[in-house]
């Protein structure tokens, strides 16, 4: 699949994800430890496939982050009619610090695709946007288990991220990056449809707090 991505084809590339890539369960992942914050801020935000969820909070003021200007050009047109979200292209480390910071940072199928170090440089510069009462959550596919469905292992060699890690070292490198402490940890298996079938992946969700 990788003739199709988000930066040749990101029409195609967002049709995809609904139907096939399990977005309806990502997002309900993403807004899992949501609770009210007023900011927003998701890294690595793409087209806005997981952003589209933040709409029905009409006093957030979301905004997205990524280094690919094609698909930023894409979530400003799609988000065009919504005044409080506000899309970014730029490495998070040139961000400007924001006086307030945000209640809530999101990164959601990001990590998997950066090694160790990489992650801990970019959770780490996310440190300087987070409120002191903020917090950080991960969401990421997970190598299988042995005793996930047969189907959920077949689908997953479809991903093309070359950094999968199982949940206890996705956990270990989170627990890792400085400015954090641990909240907690979830895994849920999650429907490649909008009808949540066929099973098709297990993610984690993981809290930090900032210290």
């Amino acid at each position: 699949m990788g003739f199709l991505t988000q930066t040749r084809f990101p029409g195609l590339w967002r049709v995809f994800q609904h139907w096939i890539g399990g977005t309806v369960d990502k997002r309900a992942l993403c807004t899992l430890k949501f609770d009210g914050q007023s900011s927003v801020l998701e890294v690595g935000c793409s087209l806005g496939n997981i952003s589209r969820v933040f709409v029905q909070y009409k006093r957030i003021q979301y905004t997205g982050i990524d280094v690919d200007p094609v698909v930023i050009e894409y979530a400003r047109k799609s988000f065009s009619a919504q005044k409080n979200f506000t899309f970014i292209c730029e490495d998070l480390s040139r961000l400007p610090k924001t006086r307030a910071g945000f209640g809530y940072v999101l990164f959601a199928g990001i990590l998997h695709h950066l090694p160790d170090d990489k992650c801990r440089e970019i959770l780490a510069a996310a440190r300087n946007h987070i409120e002191f009462d903020g917090r950080l959550v991960a969401v990421e596919p997970l190598i299988p288990r042995s005793d996930d469905p047969w189907f959920l292992s077949q689908f997953m060699k479809l991903e093309q991220g070359e950094h999968l890690r199982t949940g206890p070292e996705l956990r270990a490198l989170l627990d890792s990056v400085p400015g954090f402490r641990f909240m907690d940890a979830e895994e849920h298996l999650i429907g490649c449809s909008p009808f949540h079938r066929p099973i098709c992946a297990r993610f984690g969700v993981y809290t930090l707090l900032p210290t």
